[in-house]
């Protein structure tokens, strides 16, 4: 029985090296796409559609409700492993996805919705999360996340600006293409009510969606080694 170890390391390290590349495997990052209605974007098995998206903006008192392609605005991908990035923002790089000036009574907001759906069974998804990143006051800046699985509605929503970041988690499920995550975006920034001279800003907000299949993957592996250990230290 010994002498079959030097059969079983080998295959058991392989398999610890596939699920440890399978989650870092390089892949090509897709191109950015419009804020617009219709847009996808596929990254790591997992393809992200936007279903609708508004831009309210309000300045003194005046509304208007456009398209989202009107902001200019993107989406890209990014990550690597276990999940993947899905980032909001200005075409323009270092531009502001939302913006209002201290002197100016105003707000925007931005509602996005986004389907998130799997081209795989392998894939499974079990929370999101949302940063938001800003500058301004404190109280004028707010992000919000509704999350709907298929069998709930998680909510997560705070105010703040440079550290606004929120999780919802939920049953692990498989977001296949007639029953996909459903992820409802709001972002505003309001100074209707503000006296501060210090604008508000809203630069972008990133969704991290992650994929623990790998990491399943690699606790097998691992299981498998700790076990050939115990073999090793196991007395003749």
């Amino acid at each position: 029985m010994r002498s079959s170890w030097k059969y079983q390391i080998p295959g058991l390290a392989t398999l610890l090296a596939v699920a440890m590349g399978s989650g870092a495997h390089a892949q090509t990052v897709p191109a950015p796409v419009a804020l617009a209605a219709g847009a996808s974007i596929t990254y790591n098995g997992l393809t992200y559609t936007v279903t609708s998206c508004t831009f309210t903006n309000i300045v003194a008192g005046v509304q208007s409700n456009p398209a989202c392609s009107t902001l200019n605005g993107q989406i890209d991908i990014s990550g690597t492993g276990r999940g993947a990035s899905l980032q909001v923002v200005s075409t323009t790089p270092g531009a502001a996805l939302l913006t209002e000036a201290a002197n100016v009574a105003g707000k925007q907001d931005l509602t996005l919705n986004i389907t998130v759906s799997a081209g795989s069974t392998s894939k499974l998804i079990d929370s999101v999360t949302e940063t938001l990143a800003a500058t301004g006051g404190n109280a004028q800046a707010s992000g919000g996340l509704t999350v709907q699985t298929p069998t709930q509605t998680l909510t997560a929503a705070g105010t703040g600006v440079s550290s606004l970041t929120s999780m919802v988690s939920f049953t692990p499920f498989n977001p296949t293409i007639t029953v996909p995550l459903s992820l409802s975006i709001d972002l505003a920034v309001n100074t209707i009510t503000r006296t501060s001279t210090v604008p508000i800003t809203i630069t972008g907000v990133t969704y991290g969606v992650p994929e623990p299949a790998s990491i399943m993957l690699f606790g097998t592996a691992l299981t498998g080694l700790a076990g050939l250990r115990r073999r090793f230290k196991r007395p003749a």
